[in-house]
């Protein structure tokens, strides 16, 4: 099989990074142990989390944030959260100021939405004031759902997500929050519904059928990992399905009188957790997860307009050499010129969200055509970043056979920078 030429019918699983654990894992700072910002943000060192998400609802706050990156500038922060009156107080100062603080960090403004939760005008207006001040910055707005709040689920943030109408605005998905709400047993279905715009998601140990009355005891919901009897694996194994490759925050709002080493006892459990799942995919070869996402200077619909068809890789993709739909649209046969490795390629249409800009896709059929790739789903989405810029967003899971990983991975990267290099000389024809 020749590998020298990009093989297209890969190209929707762009890879710079290949997770054989899945997503970037990290930590809430709410219970860093020592006296100062400085001995907090280093008693976490040497465990193994790849970033952080932090407070930042006071002025104060933004200092903290300032002396971890003093003392660890290369801090991956994830996001950053605020929680704001929706039927009161003025909070423009601070909202500009937690942007400025995240724009250089890449990111996210988490959102916790307070006040009146019948005041659904009110409610709006305040995610999409918010979004609007996030953007000037390119910065992300991710609602936070938060019980006893004026929004309280994932499924109630899609609904607002929806009227907010900002390209700049996705949500959460939190274990603790879901099951206050009744929804961790049915967590496939929710996580199903809200795929496409989930940026972040936070678990905790906890009771699967204790809810505390009292809205600020948190004992039932938020616990180490290691600790309770809440199963998290079908909702690890529901976001593996949706594709979701962003990070996973373990929560511990309320525990520090814990020993400090409950960090590393989450640590080693959500480690736990994922090789026990990793042994359990159906798949025929290991187990690997690829994920990239690239910039353009043009509007998101554009690049849309381009990838969103079906039949559409030969307008972009020099390897391609034709791609015929069956079954109504839903499959595509696409083929393969020589210098790729020749043959056919059948894969069909697993779901696709017009409003959300984004589409998943799965190979079902190889023709006469030699590739170690198997048992595989690609997810693709588009990112407006303001008016006149977006970033398009490639992921993928499959297994590799009879090569090594090693091969396999530089194989697929080597595929899929075709696609973006086609998007691109696309796109950017005119300028």
């Amino acid at each position: 099989m020749k590998i020298a030429a990009p093989i297209t019918y890969l190209c929707c699983f762009v890879a710079t990074a290949t997770f054989a654990s899945n997503n970037p894992f990290g930590i809430f700072d709410l219970d860093f142990r020592g006296t100062t910002p400085e001995e907090q943000i280093m008693s976490i060192e040497g465990i193994g989390f790849d970033g952080v998400a932090v407070k930042l609802a006071r002025p104060d706050d933004l200092e903290k944030l300032e002396r971890y990156l003093a003392v660890k500038p290369d801090l991956k922060v994830f996001a950053g959260y605020v929680h704001l009156n929706a039927t009161g107080g003025n909070y423009e100062e601070l909202v500009k100021r937690v942007v400025d603080a995240l724009a250089p960090l890449d990111a996210q403004l988490w959102l916790i939405v307070g006040g009146d939760k019948t005041n659904e005008v009110a409610i709006t207006q305040t995610i999409q004031n918010i979004a609007d001040l996030a953007a000037r910055k390119q910065v992300q707005v991710s609602i936070y759902p938060h019980d006893n709040t004026a929004i309280e689920s994932a499924e109630e943030a899609l609904v607002y997500l929806k009227r907010a109408n900002r390209a700049n605005v996705s949500l959460t998905v939190h274990s603790c929050h879901e099951l206050r709400h009744g929804n961790l047993k049915r967590i496939d279905e929710v996580i199903k519904a809200v795929q496409p715009h989930i940026s972040l998601v936070t678990i905790s140990g906890g009771y699967a059928n204790r809810v505390n009355e009292n809205h600020r005891d948190w004992s039932d919901a938020i616990k180490p990992l290691n600790e309770g009897d809440l199963d998290l694996r079908p909702m690890l194994q529901a976001l593996d399905g949706s594709g979701y490759n962003g990070p996973i925050i373990v929560h511990n709002f309320g525990l520090q009188k814990k020993p400090a080493s409950h960090h590393q006892d989450s640590f080693n459990t959500y480690q736990a957790l994922r090789a026990e799942l990793k042994q359990k995919e159906p798949m025929n070869g290991s187990s690997l997860r690829v994920s990239m996402s690239e910039e353009y200077p043009v509007p998101a619909s554009e690049v849309w307009a381009l990838i969103a068809g079906f039949d559409t890789l030969p307008d972009y993709h020099a390897s391609i050499t034709s791609s015929e739909l069956l079954e109504g649209g839903a499959v595509r046969k696409i083929g393969l010129t020589e210098d790729a490795g020749g043959g056919f390629v059948v894969e069909r249409l697993v779901n696709f969200d017009d409003e959300a800009m984004t589409f998943s896709y799965r190979i079902i059929d190889l023709i006469d055509c030699d590739f170690p790739l198997r048992d595989y789903q690609a997810f693709v989405r588009v990112e407006a970043l303001g008016e006149k810029a977006c970033r398009l967003h490639w992921g993928s899971k499959f297994a590799v056979e009879g090569v090594a990983e090693s091969e396999g991975d530089a194989l697929a990267k080597a595929i899929y920078q075709g696609c973006f290099d086609g998007v691109r000389k696309r796109v950017t024809a005119e300028d």
